[in-house]
């Protein structure tokens, strides 16, 4: 009975070292994906800086152009413009001008598919008169 035992004991301490050699192993594979998650934060982070710098950059872009369409939309420009091309435009009357205190665009945007739908319907109009047999 003594052999029995002190066969079991270099079992039993055979399966504790390898119990403890896998825990140290999980317990590394724990650690490096913890600095792998970590370096994958700070490369998104880095990305959305980089993102966001270049929206920046659109933005003033864009203020920047902003800014030179209503320069050459106003007023003296266009009329240096009209004498430097030689076209002879001259700015409308009062009686040309017409004044709306509604949204200019939905009114035109109205009339645009009010004449669609017109013509949609004068298509409709105009093959009511036929008739295809069976």
């Amino acid at each position: 009975m003594a052999a029995r035992s002190s066969k079991r004991a270099p079992t039993m301490i055979n399966s504790l070292f390898l119990l403890t050699l896998l825990m140290l192993a999980y317990a590394g594979v724990i650690g490096f994906g913890k600095v792998w998650l970590r370096h994958q934060v700070s490369v998104s982070a880095n990305a959305s800086k980089v993102l966001e710098q270049d929206i920046a950059d659109v933005q003033r872009r864009l203020a920047d152009l902003s800014a030179k369409i209503a320069v050459a939309r106003g007023t003296d420009q266009l009329l240096r413009l009209n004498a430097r091309l030689g076209l002879d435009l001259v700015q409308p009357s009062e009686e040309q001008v017409i004044r709306t205190r509604d949204d200019v665009e939905l009114r035109l945007a109205g009339k645009r598919f009010e004449r669609l739908l017109s013509s949609a319907n004068d298509a409709a109009a105009r093959t009511e008169g036929v008739h295809f047999n069976p």
